[in-house]
């Protein structure tokens, strides 16, 4: 998403099981955009941060998707 409130990718895993390699695309995308915050909702319970990429769990990333994008 782009646009007044900044430049997101959003990117959503069926997995209960978040690996460091789900988040690899985002990553590649966020290096090229540097300017891009990257989230990766998921289904499992925990919260994860990887630089500008916020791994959290999928029902709380959606609950609280406005306030992330602006």
């Amino acid at each position: 998403m782009y646009g007044p409130r900044g430049f997101h990718a959003i990117e959503v895993k069926r997995t209960s099981r978040f690996r460091e390699e789900d988040i690899a695309s985002l990553r590649l995308f966020c290096n090229d955009y540097p300017q891009a915050r990257g989230l990766l909702l998921y289904g499992g319970h925990q919260h994860y941060r990887f630089g500008e990429i916020d791994v959290v769990p999928l029902g709380e990333g959606l609950a609280e998707l406005g306030n992330r994008l602006g």
